[in-house]
């Protein structure tokens, strides 16, 4: 598109170049030449900056003089790379196999060490494998004359426990805690003594029940229940039978009271027939015992034969069971049974 001067002003002192190879175009003026250095300049600086970009995109003034720009040979560009940082990372290397460590042999300072933290814990004689009677025995392979004291520890608390059970009167618990340390260590001092206190201690409740006449009743705490335990511990000893003859004897005063009051076989808990019963169970071969059960089976007899008459065969017939309990070949009992069966017969015949 032509562009008419007159009508451009800002093409109207337009660069007119005198050069051979753009023919036609000539400079019209001196300030024109100026203006045609700086429009050069500003187009080879722009191509520059397309090909050649620098890192500051900020816009840099124009030079007033031209800049000659000397562009490097290929050749002596050199790439510029980045320096390497050195790898902060380790090689994998492959997991080696765990080795158990090998056990360590029991010395004697451990063994020691490990049965006193057992006794601290109460563990005496169980869990099984980790208590203080097992370790005291893998000690005593190793060295008897440390290992005693720890026995004489877990005896000691077996005693103590037993001083305690013993004055709460719980005879039998005290016995059992005897049983478990005879069993553990039957030779040691402390047991015999821990014996004689059950017994020693029994002997003493059953001499108080005696003297407050509570024979039989209450029947857990009575004479008689604790003469029980006693005998279970230790029935030949000397101790035992004494406490016997005492017992047979408060039980002979009770059953003559018994007696007297005709309680031949009530009230309950309270009567002539459970009493001899007990003395039976104790001493049945003492002689006055014996002529006192004898006794007691005419007494019986004679009130079977009472309730015969009376037409009160059921009950006369229990009767006669018991006398045949204290004494069961007693003949006029065994032929007062005889005709009771009969008559009972008879009757479920006629009905």
């Amino acid at each position: 598109m032509r562009i008419k001067q007159g009508q451009d002003p800002v093409f109207k002192d337009r660069v007119l170049i005198n050069n051979p190879s753009f023919p036609g175009i000539q400079r019209k003026s001196g300030a024109g030449k100026w203006v045609g250095a700086a429009l050069l300049a500003s187009s080879l600086g722009g191509a520059g900056y397309y090909f050649y970009p620098t890192s500051n995109t900020s816009s840099q003034p124009v030079p007033a003089n031209p800049v000659e720009t000397i562009a490097a040979k290929p050749s002596e560009v050199k790439e510029v790379k980045p320096a390497l940082k050195p790898s902060t990372h380790k090689a994998h290397e492959p997991s080696k196999p765990t080795v158990a460590a090998a056990p360590q042999p029991n010395t004697a300072e451990s063994l020691l060490n490990k049965a006193r933290g057992q006794i601290a814990k109460l563990r005496l004689t169980s869990p099984e494998g980790d208590n203080a009677y097992a370790t005291y025995q893998a000690l005593m392979k190793l060295d008897p004359k440390q290992a005693q004291p720890i026995l004489d520890e877990i005896v000691g608390w077996y005693v103590e426990q037993n001083k305690k059970l013993i004055e709460k009167e719980k005879f039998s618990e005290a016995h059992k805690n005897y049983e478990k340390l005879r069993e553990l260590a039957p030779q040691h001092s402390s047991v015999p003594k821990l014996f004689d206190d059950i017994l020693l201690a029994l002997k003493h409740r059953i001499e108080v029940q005696l003297s407050a006449e509570h024979v039989l009743l209450p029947k857990n705490d009575s004479a008689f229940a604790h003469y029980q335990e006693l005998h279970n511990l230790a029935p030949e000893q000397a101790a035992t039978q004494q406490v016997l003859q005492k017992l047979v004897a408060a039980l002979m005063s009770k059953v003559k009271k018994q007696v007297f009051s005709e309680h031949y076989l009530a009230p309950k808990d309270d009567n002539a027939f459970d009493t001899y019963q007990v003395l039976l169970k104790i001493a049945p071969e003492h002689k006055e015992v014996k002529e006192a059960v004898a006794r007691m089976a005419k007494r019986l007899h004679t009130l079977a034969t009472q309730e015969e008459k009376a037409n009160k065969l059921k009950e006369s017939l229990e009767t006669v069971h018991k006398g045949l309990k204290l004494v069961p070949e007693d003949k006029p009992l065994l032929q007062l049974q005889a005709r009771l069966e009969a008559e009972k017969s008879g009757k479920k015949a006629k009905n």
